[in-house]
C-alpha cells in the first residue's frame, strides 16, 4: 500500500489497459494489475475484490485519459498480445500518469 501522500503515479500502458480492456496486458502480469488498482483505491486488495475495483477505476482512468476509451481491439488476439500492446505504446506512450481516486 502506498503511503497516502502521493496522489499520482506513472504506470505502464499495459497495466492501465489491463484494467480498461479486461485483458491481461501488464508486463509483470497480475503484479501490475494489483499495483495500479491498489494505488488508485489506496488499499491492498484481495483477489475477490479486483473486478469490483476495476469497475470503479475504469471511469476515472477514462476521465484522465479519454483517448484510451477509443482503443480499437478488433485486431487483438491472445496470440498477438505483445505486438498489439507495442502498437498501443507507439501511439499513446509507454507510461501515463494516473491519479488516485481520492485525489480527483
Amino acid at each position: 500500500m502506498s503511503n497516502g501522500n502521493d496522489t499520482q503515479r506513472e504506470f505502464h500502458l499495459g497495466d492501465i489497459l489491463s484494467i480498461t480492456t479486461g485483458k491481461l496486458l501488464a508486463p509483470f502480469g497480475m503484479d501490475g494489475v494489483y499495483d495500479i488498482l491498489d494505488f488508485m483505491c489506496n488499499t491492498n486488495l484481495y483477489t475477490h475484490q479486483l473486478v469490483r475495483a476495476s469497475d470503479k477505476c475504469i471511469p476515472y482512468i477514462f476521465q484522465q485519459h479519454p483517448q484510451l476509451a477509443k482503443i480499437d481491439m478488433s485486431d487483438f488476439t491472445g496470440a498477438n498480445w505483445f505486438a498489439w500492446l507495442q502498437k498501443q505504446i507507439n501511439k499513446y506512450g509507454k507510461t501515463l500518469v494516473i491519479k488516485r481516486i481520492s485525489s480527483m
